[in-house]
């Protein structure tokens, strides 16, 4: 645990296209938007972002929320350290480092209960940000956490949220049970039997577990697709939209800017705000690039209807194959770069490993 000291200098440099966001985000909240989402890949420095937005809100409390517990060192390893947050302390629901034991460790003499809101009003400098698992989240509103561990809660459920960040947004926090206690919690699977609407009256008893009366919401992830699809986000309440090829264009940009204070060795390389962030290449195929005429006589081809299976067989099995033989160069194909063929590839065992994103649990199983 980083203890909230606020001795370092920042290890940030600044990136324009943070800038842009944090911006976007002031902005949207001028304007009434009190729900955003940051999408944004790795390595934009999403962490970062997010804890600037909560310092230009000029809020008292914050919470951060996320199905990865795992996330909690680098939200708190973003904060507690740096003079650019002093005043800003970043705890955990319990444990070394837990808020509730920091209350007991500044509570008044002859005062028998002294909670978060006793510590802001006698701190008025003070902003605290508190991070929460979303499974420790639902045991405490479910009633499930024993004598101590409701007490860890009790000393902060009551205090307005500010701001709730919403850490991995598309990865638990929309399930219906982690989601409640953030007034989430409407993604169900298809076919389920609770596939309704959470009634008004249990959505708000888990609201109410937090006070989120007057929260604005910032949403992060990386691959928010189902949220966006679903109709959840849109331009006028994403505060960014970036991927790897913005990044790369920045990156690229510095240095054009500074080519002849590299040249002279006033400045190196390493200085770029965006050094570190890897080259991607995106290579894309038409489905007219293949031999799919059974999926075209068939109607409209989409990887829903492509990857299509019977039992634990693709239904297009044969033109699958033949597709994937002419991406690896097993069977060429005119007009189809064999990009797994390449000798420099080859030659230095590059390509290990493939990620396959299919449509359905259906057709990875089939796949495999």
């Amino acid at each position: 645990y980083i203890e909230p000291t606020h001795d370092r200098n920042i290890k940030f440099k600044k990136r324009k296209l943070q800038e842009d966001t944090i911006e976007n985000f002031i902005q949207r909240y001028i304007d009434g938007e009190k729900e955003m989402l940051m999408y944004a890949v790795m390595r934009f420095g999403k962490t970062y972002v997010a804890c600037r937005c909560a310092k230009e809100l000029k809020g008292r409390f914050t919470v951060i929320v996320s199905a990865k517990a795992d996330v909690k060192y680098e939200w708190i390893s973003a904060v507690n350290p740096y003079k650019e947050f002093d005043g800003f302390d970043m705890y955990l629901s319990k444990g070394e480092g837990g808020l509730y034991e920091m209350l007991e460790s500044v509570k008044p003499k002859g005062i028998e209960t002294y909670k978060l809101e006793d510590y802001l009003n006698d701190n008025p400098e003070k902003h605290v940000m508190l991070f929460l698992t979303l499974q420790d989240l639902a045991r405490y509103v479910n009633g499930e956490k024993s004598e101590s561990g409701m007490k860890r809660y009790d000393c902060f459920i009551n205090t307005p949220v500010d701001l709730l960040i919403i850490d991995e947004a598309h990865y638990g926090a929309q399930g219906k049970e982690y989601g409640k206690g953030i007034g989430e919690g409407w993604d169900v699977e298809e076919g389920d039997k609770d596939d309704e609407e959470i009634s008004t009256s249990d959505t708000k008893r888990y609201i109410d577990s937090l006070n989120l009366n007057d929260t604005v919401k910032l949403h992060l992830s990386g691959t928010p697709y189902d949220l966006v699809a679903r109709g959840k986000f849109d331009e006028n309440n994403m505060i960014a939209n970036f991927g790897f090829e913005e990044l790369m264009e920045e990156k690229n940009k510095w240095i054009e800017e500074n080519i002849e204070k590299i040249r002279s060795g006033e400045t190196s390389l390493d200085q770029n705000p965006y050094f570190g962030i890897p080259n991607m290449i995106q290579f894309g195929y038409d489905f007219s690039d293949f031999d799919l005429h059974e999926v075209f006589s068939e109607g409209k081809v989409n990887f829903l209807n492509l990857f299509k299976t019977t039992g634990l067989k693709f239904k297009h099995e044969v033109e699958i194959l033949r597709m994937l033989k002419a991406i690896d160069g097993t069977e060429r194909k005119d007009g189809v770069m064999a990009i797994l063929d390449s000798p420099s590839l080859k030659k230095e065992n590059m390509c290990k490993h493939i990620v396959m994103v299919l449509p359905r649990k259906e057709a990875c199983d089939a796949m495999e």
